[in-house]
């Protein structure tokens, strides 16, 4: 059964569009993305808010690329499950040293 099947009795909230697709991500949300620069060459990528979605990329404007790709499959698959979005909680810790 998929999300959007008439039959489901638990559709994802406005996830289904009026003829009973599947809708792509109905607003616009930016996600704090970190790059790391690896020692052998090219660019780690994590989204902390979505401690599931890692990439990299050979360069700076690829491994961006390849994050939005990895943020918009991690949406569109939880969407589809019909799963929340994970929530994060964000604050610093000082050090001495």
């Amino acid at each position: 059964m998929t999300p959007c099947d008439p039959r489901r009795a638990d559709p994802p909230l406005g996830a289904c569009s009026s003829d009973g697709k599947l809708n792509a991500v109905e607003h616009r949300r930016k996600y704090e993305v970190v790059l790391s620069l690896e020692t052998d060459a090219g660019f780690s990528v994590f989204v902390p808010e979505l401690p599931s979605v890692a990439t990299q990329g050979d360069t700076r404007e690829e491994a961006l690329t390849m994050a939005k790709e990895a943020i918009e499959g991690y949406l569109e698959v939880m969407a589809e499950d019909g799963l929340p979005i994970p929530t994060v909680e964000r604050g610093h810790v000082a050090i001495r040293r």
